[in-house]
């Protein structure tokens, strides 16, 4: 057994947290702005920011709305499961169902090109020098979710606190087995790839995994920390957020056993 302490690197990937879109963009939207407002805070993982990104660790922070391009989905929508609701790299559909945008392929290679290309080259060449100087690469995948933004009828019931989501060949069983643990010792709830599954990998990694690198994604139930009304339940929040925070410090140290 080799029981040789490794230097971690941890990598935090905060992909939904934003609101902004590009100028001019709400111009486009074929529904009122009450229903589009609605969705728009439905489908993004408020206050994920703050609740992981309170510490010194590195972070991916996608600046625009998912709404606008979804930097987590594959931009081949035969590919993409959720292109069949219109949530694939670009958003045409509500979760209700509502076209609220009509982009035609000049659009959607245009926002490829400018926008979801180069946020995959900045995660490939960060993800990529924090491995050449380090022993071992944790990426830590950060979402929040919501009942309603779950599109799978048979995925919406005995829904977890947190669910810990890992892709077959990126997955340290012994780090996941870790943080479920520390979780439900921490009195939360937890679930395996449910009600999502997968965590981001960078698409660098795919044709050449290495053998020091392991993703893992934290998905985290709003109910604990958002009233119904968006509104920030202060102690619920304040709560997962030192749990959140002290679970990456644990990860993060050099006595934590891979």
């Amino acid at each position: 057994m080799n029981n040789m302490k490794q230097r971690r690197e941890i990598l935090l990937h905060i992909p939904h947290n934003s609101v902004e879109l590009p100028a001019g963009f709400r111009r486009q939207i074929n529904i009122s702005n009450k229903k589009f407002e609605r969705f728009l805070i439905e489908i993004t993982d408020t206050g994920t920011l703050e609740l992981f990104g309170s510490n010194d660790f590195k972070k991916i922070v996608a600046p625009m709305s998912r709404v606008y391009c979804d930097v987590e989905k594959f931009h081949d929508s035969g590919k993409e499961i959720m292109s069949q609701f219109g949530m694939g790299v670009v958003y045409t559909h509500t979760d209700l169902g509502e076209e609220f945008f009509t982009p035609n392929s000049e659009y959607i290679d245009d926002v490829l090109q400018k926008y979801y290309f180069p946020y995959h080259k900045k995660l490939n060449e960060v993800a990529q020098n924090m491995l050449v100087g380090s022993e071992y690469l944790i990426l830590i995948d950060c979402h929040a979710f919501a009942k309603e933004q779950i599109m799978f009828e048979e995925k919406k019931d005995n829904l977890p606190d947190i669910c810990i989501g890992f892709s077959a060949g990126f997955a340290n069983m012994k780090l996941i087995d870790f943080v479920r643990t520390y979780f439900e010792k921490a009195d939360y709830s937890t679930a395996l790839n449910y009600p999502f599954d997968g965590a981001m990998i960078p698409s660098k990694f795919f044709t050449e995994p290495p053998k020091n690198f392991a993703s893992i994604m934290i998905e985290v139930n709003k109910e604990l920390y958002l009233e119904k009304t968006g509104d920030i339940k202060q102690h619920g929040f304040k709560k997962l957020q030192g749990v959140i925070n002290n679970l990456l410090l644990i990860i993060s140290d050099e006595k934590f056993n891979n």
